[in-house]
């Protein structure tokens, strides 16, 4: 199993961390990053997670050169921090949502697809809260990812 790297529009390919205050308005943390831009960070994770499952013999990473009979191809979509309101005070969550494609390599054929959001409240409408809710999000997006794998690659 090949994971490859996640793609991702232009809105999430940087290491800002984006928020949103209204639907059509994405904005980005001015004194909050990312470690790395979240696609690279997350395709790093996935990879991980896959291999600590014990569904392949062997998992690699995107920029491996070796033959692989399955790859994994994920689109981030969204991953974003969504404030309610217009005070610290009121609520707010983190969306993340992702696409999953996993292919047979020899055919090139789609052994199956699925698209999935997830949102988990923040514990405040800043970055640190983002952080944290987004932590847990992908948490709960690689055991949904492990699932997928499970179900749908051949025995």
């Amino acid at each position: 199993m090949q994971v490859m790297r996640p793609t991702t529009g232009t809105s999430y390919d940087t290491e800002q961390i984006a928020y949103r205050r209204a639907p059509y308005r994405l904005d980005y943390y001015s004194r909050s990053r990312w470690a790395e831009p979240p696609a690279e960070m997350l395709g790093d994770l996935m990879a991980r997670a896959l291999e600590d499952a014990g569904l392949y013999r062997v998992v690699l990473g995107p920029a491996a050169r070796l033959p692989a009979d399955l790859r994994l191809h994920t689109e981030l979509i969204a991953l974003e921090h969504v404030i309610h309101g217009t005070s610290q005070t009121q609520g707010s969550e983190v969306r993340l949502a992702m696409r999953m494609q996993l292919v047979e390599t020899r055919s090139a054929r789609v052994l199956a697809t699925s698209t999935f959001e997830i949102v988990r409240p923040a514990f405040s409408a800043d970055a640190p809260g983002a952080v944290a809710a987004a932590n847990e999000a992908v948490r709960e997006a690689l055991a949904a990812m492990i699932a997928f794998c499970r179900e749908h690659t051949p025995r």
